[in-house]
């Protein structure tokens, strides 16, 4: 869309375009829009950055609580890089749920639906 953000698709859990947007707009009281900075680590040997956290919670007691849980699990992370392209260069990224990316406005990796526990 204009934002740069996922599109709807219907084969999911997600039960309507509307209720998917919302994961990704401000749109009190259902959800709340937080900043938080990702530093990712230089490794001059490998000549990559990796930014890497096993207990990513970044919202945990915060905005709607941990609903009686351990974390707050219920937040949606978008961010944004920029890098040259390189011969020979790849991205990798990693995640329990969701995962797209866009490589110059076009979905280069898709690793979204439902995923087991």
């Amino acid at each position: 869309d204009t934002y740069n953000l996922p599109v709807y698709n219907t084969n999911g859990c997600v039960t309507s375009s509307t209720s998917f947007s919302q994961w990704f707009k401000s749109s009190d009281p259902i959800n709340q829009k937080a900043f938080v900075k990702l530093v990712a680590a230089y490794d001059p040997v490998a000549k990559t950055y990796t930014y890497k956290n096993e207990q990513f919670y970044p919202i945990d007691g915060q905005y709607f609580g941990n609903e009686g849980k351990a974390h707050n699990f219920g937040f949606t992370l978008q961010t944004h890089s920029t890098f040259e392209y390189q011969k020979g260069l790849s991205v990798t990224v990693g995640g329990d749920d969701d995962v797209w990316v866009f490589i110059d406005n076009k979905l280069a990796i898709d690793n979204g639906g439902l995923h087991a526990y």
